[in-house]
Parts: C-alpha cells; sequence; structure tokens
C-alpha cells in the first residue's frame, strides 16, 4: 500500500507511465522486504520501511499538491500525519526522520505560500494545512499519555523517555568513569561505578542486595576482559529488575517516585562534586556520552555500517524456523493470518528386546524422556518413537526405568545391560529430524527472492553514483535559478536534502548506539530498518528529477 501511495503521490508529475512502473517495481522488491531478520520476523522492526515509506510518500504528495484546492492538501496532510504518528510510536528513537518531515513541510509552505505570494486568508489555510502532522503527532502523543495516566497514574508514553526511571539512567551515564577506554567501550555504568553513586545516594544504597543479586545472575557478561559486569545498555534492565526485587514495582506512580528519590540525590551529589561529572556530549538521555576524541573512531564506523546498508550486504532471505513454543507459534499465526515454519521434530527411534528374569510379581518396562514415560512390552520385541525430544537437553539422559508390582526397582542407560529383574538387549537406537514441510516448499520462492537481492546488491553502487550526480545537478540548478529568481529546483534539493540528513542521522545515532556490541554490523542492520528505503527514494528523485529533468535537458540545449 504504502508503494501504491508513493506512486499516486508523484504521478501528477512523473508522467511516464513507464517511470512510474519502474519506481513502483524498484520499491516493492527492496531487498529490505526479503530480509529474514526483520521483514521476515513478527517483530516491530518489520513494520517499520512500510511505515517510513508511507510517511515520505504522504508528505510527497503533500508538496507535489502545493497549489491545488485546499481540500485536496488537507487528505494528504491528514495521511501525513496519520501515518508519521503510527511510525513515531513504533520505536523510542523515531526523532531521526524529523529532518525529512520538516523538511518536506517547509518546502510545501515556501513553495505553496511564499512562491505563489497568496493572500493573508489563503496564506494562513494552507499554513495550518502545513502544521497538521505536527499538530496530530502532539495530539497522539498526549493521547497515548493520558491513557498512560487513566490506567498507571503516570502521564507519559514510555518510562524510557520522560519519566524518573529515564532521568536516573541519563545521570547515571553522566557519571565520571575512570575506566573509560572509548566509544567502544563495552561497559556504560561498571560496577564501581554504582558502588560509589551508593555511597552518596542513601535510597540506591537501600538497592545493595538485589545489586549484587543482578551481579550475581544471567545479566552478567562471561567475556574474559569484563567478566562479572552488565554490557551497554543491559545495566538498564538489569536495575529495574533490582528495584522490582526490592519491591517498588507496586504501581507505576509509586515506581517512578522511588526513582525520583534516586534522581534527586544523584543530581546534588554531582552539584555539590561528591561524583565527579563526565565531559561528554550525550545525543540522546539513554546512551552514553561522545567525547571529542571519539568523533573520528564515530565517523569510520558510521562508514562502514553505511557500506553494508547501501549495498544491502545483509538482506538476504531464508526459510528459517520460528522461535518459541507450539502454542506460541500457533498464536502469531492467528494473529498475522499466515503460516509459519515450526521448529524440526526431533525423534528417537529405539528397537530391541527385554526378558524377564526368574521372579515373582509383575514386571513392567517404561523409557522415559524428560518427565514422560513410554511403556514398552516385557518378553517381546520392541520398537518405539519418542517425539519432541528436542525439548531434552541431553538425548543421553534418556533411560530405562524397570517397575515391579507398580514400584521402581531399577534405572538402566539406554544401551543393552542387565540385572536382577531383566535383560534388555538393545538392537537400533537412532535419532530422526522430521523438518516442517513448509520448509521445503518454501525453497523456490526463497531462491527467487535472492535472485532479486542480488541484483540490487550488484546496482546499488552504479544507482547511488547516478543519484548524487543527479543530487548535485539539482543543488547547481537551484543556485543558478536563485540568482535569476527561478526556484524550481529548490524544493526538490531541500527534499532530497531532507532525505539525506534523516539519513545520516540515523546512521550516526545507530553506529554510536551499537558500538559496544560484539556482533555491530548485524544490530546496526537491524536498527537502521528505515534506511534503505530512504536511500531509494533518494536514488529515485536524483536519478529522475536530476539526470532526467535536470542533466538530460541541458544536454539536449548545448547540442543545439
Amino acid at each position: 500500500m504504502a508503494v501504491l501511495i508513493l506512486v499516486i503521490a508523484v504521478k501528477d508529475v512523473v508522467k511516464d507511465k513507464a517511470a512510474l512502473l519502474l519506481m513502483y517495481l524498484f520499491l516493492l522488491y527492496s531487498p529490505v522486504t526479503f530480509a529474514k531478520d526483520f521483514f521476515q520476523r513478527i517483530y516491530r522492526m518489520a513494520v517499520i520501511p512500510a511505515a517510513v515509506l508511507l510517511v515520505a510518500a504522504c508528505l510527497i504528495g503533500l508538496f507535489f499538491r502545493r497549489n491545488e484546492k485546499i481540500s485536496v492538501q488537507v487528505r494528504w496532510a491528514l495521511g501525513a500525519g496519520i501515518s508519521l504518528s503510527f511510525f513515531w510510536y513504533i520505536r523510542e528513537d523515531s526523532i531521526w526522520l524529523l529532518p525529512f518531515v520538516l523538511g518536506a513541510l517547509l518546502c510545501s509552505a515556501v513553495g505553496g505560500i511564499l512562491l505563489q505570494h497568496e493572500s493573508r486568508k489563503n496564506a494562513i489555510k494552507k499554513i495550518l494545512v502545513y502544521i497538521l502532522p505536527i499538530v496530530l503527532l502532539v495530539l497522539t502523543n498526549n493521547m497515548i499519555s493520558l491513557l498512560n495516566y487513566k490506567h498507571y497514574g503516570i502521564y507519559t508514553v514510555s518510562d524510557r523517555i520522560d519519566t524518573y526511571f529515564s532521568k536516573v539512567m541519563s545521570t547515571m551515564l553522566k557519571v565520571e568513569n575512570e575506566n573509560y577506554t572509548g566509544p567502544d567501550d563495552k561497559l556504560w555504568i561498571s560496577r564501581s561505578q554504582i558502588e560509589k553513586m551508593a555511597e552518596v545516594c542513601p535510597t540506591l544504597k537501600k538497592l545493595e542486595p538485589q545489586i549484587e543479586q543482578i551481579y550475581n545472575s544471567g545479566w552478567c557478561s562471561q567475556e574474559s576482559e569484563i567478566q562479572g559486569e552488565i554490557q551497554g545498555d543491559l545495566i538498564f534492565w538489569a536495575l529495574r529488575d533490582a528495584v522490582a526485587w526490592a519491591g517498588h514495582y507496586g504501581s507505576a506512580a509509586e515506581t517512578d517516585q522511588f526513582y525520583k528519590a534516586i534522581y534527586e540525590e544523584l543530581e546534588e551529589a554531582l552539584e555539590e562534586g561528591k561524583l565527579e561529572r563526565r565531559k561528554a556530549i550525550y545525543p540522546s538521555s539513554m546512551g552514553t556520552g561522545i567525547e571529542l576524541k571519539d568523533i573520528p573512531f564515530l565517523i569510520d564506523r558510521t562508514i562502514e555500517n553505511m557500506s553494508h546498508i547501501l549495498t544491502y550486504e545483509q538482506c538476504e532471505s531464508a526459510g528459517e524456523s520460528g522461535n518459541g513454543t507450539w502454542d506460541q507459534l500457533r498464536k502469531m499465526e492467528a494473529v498475522t493470518d499466515g503460516m509459519l515454519i515450526y521448529p524440526d521434530q526431533v525423534r528417537y527411534k529405539v528397537n530391541g528386546l527385554i526378558q524377564q528374569e526368574k521372579s515373582t510379581g509383575k514386571l513392567q518396562a517404561y523409557i522415559k524422556v524428560g518427565n514422560r514415560l513410554t511403556e514398552i512390552p516385557v518378553g517381546s520385541e520392541f520398537s518405539v518413537e519418542l517425539e519432541d525430544v528436542a525439548d531434552i537437553a541431553d538425548i543421553e539422559s534418556v533411560q530405562f526405568q524397570i517397575y515391579q508390582d507398580g514400584k521402581l526397582k531399577d534405572t538402566m542407560d539406554l544401551e543393552t545391560g542387565k540385572n536382577k529383574y531383566c535383560s534388555i538387549q538393545v538392537n537400533d537406537a537412532e535419532q530422526l529430524v522430521v523438518p516442517d514441510p513448509l520448509k521445503a516448499k518454501c525453497r523456490p520462492f526463497i531462491r527467487i527472492a535472492n535472485i532479486f537481492v542480488k541484483v540490487y546488491q550488484k546496482t546499488s553502487i552504479l544507482l547511488a553514483v547516478f543519484s548524487l550526480i543527479g543530487y548535485f545537478a539539482i543543488f547547481y540548478d537551484a543556485v543558478a535559478g536563485f540568482r535569476k529568481k527561478q526556484y524550481g529546483s529548490l524544493p526538490m534539493f531541500l527534499i532530497m536534502t531532507g532525505l539525506g540528513v534523516s539519513i545520516l542521522i540515523c546512521m550516526l545515532g545507530v553506529s554510536w548506539f551499537t558500538a559496544w556490541i560484539t556482533a555491530y554490523r548485524w544490530t546496526a542492520f537491524l536498527y537502521t530498518a528505515g534506511v534503505p528505503i530512504l536511500i531509494q527514494l533518494f536514488e529515485i528523485f536524483g536519478i529522475y528529477f536530476g539526470i532526467k529533468n535536470v542533466i538530460g535537458p541541458a544536454v539536449l540545449e548545448r547540442k543545439k
């Protein structure tokens, strides 16, 4: 739907039907739509590319209709506001798209009001239309906050954005870290820092037993150089556990007041010099700081990540099994109205013979797998298949259990053996893996999808170069036109610049936030799910409006 709306948005300007079809197919078969790491997962990242494209399509549609009737512009402005509000609350870092949003609205205002020399009355009407997307976003923010206040007693969208919890984490990050090694330092807040804070923060000190507990839990890293510490932003989640274990998560309002006490004590300690404040720039309240010496590293890492995103290096389709229990996967099928590939069924096939020794009483024999008992006949050959053995951590734990008169008498390993009750001969024991039939069925589609991905990967650099040539051509034409008071290329230059700035901000932010993660390339790819679509839009506009509409006519004019 988002691709179709974009085509509708530009159809009055791009009158060439073949060009419109190419744009449609270019976006529809984008490699991000085949990427297994987010588009094939039931995860919020899967909707971001479409959400970003929908926002962009509505804003571009509004821009290209800046001179049409107000009622037409209102429809596109409403679409932009609704789609922007939807996109904004998918994740907490959606601010990266704001430069493009504001740039597109500014272009609409300049082109639709100033360059048209509108009357005061019409200018006011258009201004109201152009601020409508931002108004809807603000209203949505307050609506969500109001609902949270009604249900939880705290007026906020998320406790990671505007609560005392976020303020506590932000303040902790601003405490000097004597062992800081650089932007890829895996420790944002070390254990020694927390201990120093607890010495000057009475409320935090009350959590010492729970803090000790989180450092003896699964939160701790097992990497040798930071063993016993908690990496990156994981410390935020671990501290939540400590506060919850201390009994301060009874209600959202109570929790916020508890964090308020910690925040005020930490701020007071920093103001009085009991704690040293780190000298750094903080792009986000929930991320580590950047020092001036870190900037070269950040630029290099951003260029590295951008090269992978630009060439769709990690876009790959695959038919992989879903994670979770049968019930969880079934529920997700019901929610998405789609079919999931279930994990392989692992079975254990055993056959052999059990002979009862001379004894009194009735003898029963079972094979025990986890908590399940499967009865096998005594005195004749048996052949059984044990299903769902994949749930058992160690297949060697499968055992024979011998009962007499209903009482457990002996336990034996799954092999030939003998005891005073019986002799067991195991002829064969093998593991059988039964894959979901859907996995084989989807292979032809996976192969076709990856062919599309390969085509995009092979042509990505060429398209990027052509789009940059087109962008600079638009820039040159805009500057030349500005001198002659002709502003035909200026709005497109501003829109493309907004796209570029949004891409850059997202790449810088993600490269900074993921620097501590060992698998940073994969994580950066995941967190920049909306960037490839914006790159494709940049390429479309650069090639069509730059090369076709600026360079092409200029070349023809020179030939004349």
